[in-house]
């Protein structure tokens, strides 16, 4: 028997449609659902023992996620699969792994790899990819080397025809405390696959209550990223110029987010499930001709079964 959170996460933000690679949107749908664990733990009342081996469970709703992106139509949610393998220490969700070699009253020590979530934005096909992120605004950064660019306008050309900005997997190590009504975890992971070898980290605090069949959880969250990954995704490069975008040059981000999520369990495999989330882009980010928007909004109401 293993101690396991039933939906971890409540919804992946991805979800299929007529005219995407089959393989490839079932390939994103599982991975995204867990690479959200960097959002969204699980209520701790949740826990419960339950054999190892597999566990499917799906979602159904309506939702939709912001693309921050210039010219670029919003992520809509509506199916939203879930798939989990346990053996031992050693776990298989959606495509994120991970092996906790510490388990403990208070805390548990986990290794994982995960799916960045950036590079999703860039999707053409917005049925094919799902997204939840944090935010911040502070003032604009420099240029790399401390120089401003000499042209402050900002100019957009062709989003469909910039170079091309790749997914990445990430992996690295998470710690999670619980503390009554209150759970805190911190995730750092660095790019294992070659595309932009840059890093980000999590720190995330939720307060929980429970009353009756009522779960509601109430969280804040910091995501920092280094100048490489924000750099990859949001800077511009030479083909992007030519298609008509203003220079930049993006540095690290720290971005903030604020989460609400309620749950309305009828049994222990069907519930309702709702999540709400707001992310401030971090200047580096928001300030990159890519982007038309400060802030990234993520929402979602449906009906979850587990079985």
């Amino acid at each position: 028997m293993r101690k396991i959170n039933i939906l971890k996460s409540p919804f992946c933000h991805v979800c299929f449609a007529d005219g995407i690679n089959a393989g490839w949107a079932i390939l994103l749908s599982l991975g995204l659902l867990f690479s959200s664990i960097a959002h969204a733990e699980a209520l701790a009342e949740e826990t419960y023992s339950e054999d190892e081996g597999w566990h499917l469970g799906v979602a159904v709703g309506y939702g939709t996620v912001t693309n921050p992106l210039y010219n670029k139509r919003n992520i809509p949610l509506y199916v939203l699969p879930k798939i989990e393998y346990f053996n031992g220490d050693f776990a298989w969700t959606n495509t994120q792994l991970s092996w906790t070699p510490v388990q403990t009253r208070w805390g548990n020590l986990a290794l994982i790899s995960q799916f960045n979530e950036d590079g999703l934005y860039f999707f053409d096909n917005r049925y094919s990819a799902g997204v939840l992120l944090p935010l911040a605004r502070p003032p604009q950064s420099p240029l790399p080397g401390g120089q401003l660019p000499a042209d402050n306008s900002v100019r957009r050309g062709d989003i469909s025809n910039i170079a091309d900005r790749k997914l990445s997997y990430m992996a690295g190590a998470s710690w999670s405390l619980n503390l009554e009504n209150w759970h805190f975890s911190l995730l750092a992971v660095t790019d294992v696959t070659g595309v932009h070898e840059g890093f980000e980290a999590f720190g995330r605090g939720e307060y929980l209550l429970q009353w009756g069949s009522h779960h509601l959880a109430l969280g804040a969250e910091l995501q920092y990223q280094n100048d490489q990954l924000v750099n990859y995704y949001y800077g511009i490069r030479i083909q992007d110029r030519i298609k008509g975008f203003s220079p930049y040059g993006a540095d690290h981000g720290l971005n903030r987010a604020l989460k609400l999520r309620y749950q309305y369990h009828w049994s222990d495999s069907l519930r309702l499930i709702s999540d709400f989330r707001y992310q401030w882009l971090d200047s580096s980010i928001s300030d990159s001709p890519l982007v038309d928007d400060k802030a990234v909004i993520s929402a979602f109401i449906g009906v979850a079964w587990g079985f």
